[in-house]
C-alpha cells in the first residue's frame, strides 16, 4: 500500500485513524495525536531573530540585548563598587556577586557540573551567592567576630543587593579596627570566596584566626592606599630604576602593586 502524508489526514484536517491503524501500533498512533497534523498551507519552519525589525541577526542587537540583561550603567551599586580603592579584580568579583553570577554549587548544578546544589561546607542548604559569602556556618562565625553587636540583626536580614550596597558604601570606621567599613567588607567578601574555593576544590582548611588575620591585612593595605595620612610609612630609596630587558626565554610581567610575603 502506497500512502502519502495527505492520506493520513482527513478532509476536516484531523488525523485519519483508519489509515494510521493499518500502518502503526497503538502506541505510535498516540504519539501522532500528540503532535500537530501536517497542513499544506503551512509555511516551512525558519529561524528568525526577534530583536531586529527584519528578524535577521546582527551583532549590534545581540550585544545590546546581552548587555541590557547583565547590567545597567545607571544601577546604584555600580558607582559604589567602581569607586572602591581596591584592585580591579576585586571590583569585578563584587559586581559578579551582586549579579548573583558566582559559580556556587547551585550554579554548577544548573550547568551539570555538580551532582548537587547543596553547600559542600555545611551540607544543610542550597549554596546560593549570599549563603556562600554570609549565611553558611563558616563565614557567619567569622562575620560575628568583627561585627558590632547593634549591627548583627540587620546585617543578616538583608538580601544580596541591600547587603552589598549597605556594606560597600559605608564610610564609617570600624569601632575597634580604625578601618572604613566598606574596605573591610570588600576584603572579607573577596577572601571568604577564595577560602571557600580552597576548601571545596583543594581540600585546604584554614583556622578562623588565620582567615581574619589575612583579611585584616588586606583591608589595612586598601585603607592605607585610600588614606595616605593613616598608612604606615614605607621605607624610601633614592635609587633610580629603569626597565631592563629579560634574558632570552624569560618573560617580564609588570604589575602595579605588591604584598609582603609574611601576609
Amino acid at each position: 500500500m502506497n500512502l502519502s502524508i495527505t492520506d493520513l489526514v482527513t478532509e476536516e484536517g484531523n488525523w485519519n485513524n483508519d489509515a494510521l491503524q493499518t500502518l502503526f501500533t497503538d502506541q505510535a498512533i498516540k504519539h501522532f495525536h500528540s503532535i500537530k497534523y501536517p497542513n499544506p498551507l503551512d509555511e516551512d519552519d525558519r529561524c528568525v531573530w526577534r530583536w531586529t525589525p527584519k528578524q535577521t541577526f546582527d551583532l549590534k542587537s545581540a550585544y545590546a540585548n546581552l548587555a541590557g540583561s547583565l547590567w545597567s550603567p545607571k544601577h546604584a551599586i555600580w558607582p559604589v563598587i567602581w569607586h572602591l580603592t581596591v584592585p580591579q579584580r576585586i571590583r569585578l568579583f563584587l559586581w559578579t556577586a551582586q549579579q548573583q553570577k558566582l559559580m556556587t554549587s547551585v550554579e554548577r548544578y544548573r550547568r551539570n557540573l555538580s551532582s548537587s546544589p547543596s553547600c559542600l561546607i555545611c551540607c544543610n542548604h542550597a549554596e546560593i551567592v549570599l549563603h556562600s559569602l554570609r549565611d553558611c556556618d563558616s563565614p557567619k562565625q567569622i562575620w560575628l567576630q568583627i561585627l558590632p553587636k547593634p549591627l548583627v540583626c540587620s546585617f543578616f536580614s538583608m538580601d544580596i543587593h541591600q547587603w552589598l550596597s549597605c556594606n560597600l558604601s559605608s564610610n564609617f570606621l570600624h569601632y575597634s579596627l580604625d578601618i572604613s567599613r566598606k574596605l573591610l567588607s570588600a576584603s572579607f567578601v573577596w577572601q571568604l570566596w577564595k577560602c571557600r574555593n580552597d576548601y571545596v576544590f583543594n581540600n585546604k582548611g584554614i583556622s578562623d584566626a588565620t582567615i581574619i588575620h589575612q583579611r585584616l591585612t588586606w583591608a589595612k593595605c586598601f585603607y592605607g592606599n585610600a588614606s595616605p595620612s593613616n598608612a604606615t610609612p614605607l621605607q624610601s630609596h633614592s635609587t633610580v630604576s629603569k626597565w631592563i630587558a629579560p634574558r632570552p626565554s624569560w618573560f617580564c610581567l609588570n604589575v602595579d602593586g605588591f604584598i609582603s610575603a609574611s601576609s
